[in-house]
């Protein structure tokens, strides 16, 4: 069994802006998992404070966009799988702005109908035409899942689209942004 990654071992690796990819176990996971057809059920963005304290900013459950310390997830005994992406092409004002525009959607709900959508359009794609990924009419401005969270952060913030060209932002997951060619891998760790 690999051991648990502690902050401290990642603090070298971490720069603002960057994707963190959560596999972890449990009922809702699974069922993400599941509708995504990925191994990843959740992406955080990284983030530190003035003092040095890694955080994650994300969209996660009912509680919607907050910010949580790293160790929520390298502490976690559910969570079995961690990899850590980044963009090459980002500069640090880029990374800035990145992060402006997720903190600003801090407090923000979480969009559950969006899950609904995102499941219909990939397991019933007969019912909404050719194009099944370009639109999710479950979802709701102003609330986020948390892949559409970092895929919005990247767009408005730095003008990058994570997302594939033929995928609404409302309709992307986390193993779309943990595949795409825009970000590279720059840590990985599994369970074991």
């Amino acid at each position: 069994m690999t051991p648990r990654p502690t902050v401290q071992a990642l603090l070298p690796k971490l720069a603002p802006a960057q994707l963190l990819f959560i596999e972890r176990q449990g009922f809702i996971s699974w069922a993400i998992r599941r509708i995504t057809g990925s191994r990843w059920s959740h992406v955080v963005l990284m983030d530190q404070t003035r003092s040095g304290i890694a955080i994650t900013l994300e969209a996660a459950d009912l509680q919607g966009v907050k910010a949580l310390r790293l160790e929520r997830y390298l502490e976690d005994l559910g969570v079995t799988g961690l990899r850590l992406r980044d963009s090459t092409v980002v500069t640090p004002e880029d990374r800035a702005k990145i992060m402006e525009a997720a903190w600003l959607q801090v407090g923000k709900g979480y969009d559950v109908p969006q899950m609904l959508g995102m499941w219909a359009r990939r397991r019933l794609a007969w019912l909404f035409g050719r194009h099944p990924l370009k639109r999710n009419r479950l979802d709701a401005k102003g609330r986020y899942v948390c892949s559409e969270l970092a895929s919005l952060a990247y767009e408005v913030g730095a003008g990058i689209r994570l997302a594939p060209p033929d995928v609404a932002m409302g309709q992307v997951d986390p193993g779309m942004l943990a595949e795409t060619a825009k970000l590279l891998t720059v840590w990985e760790w599994n369970a074991g």
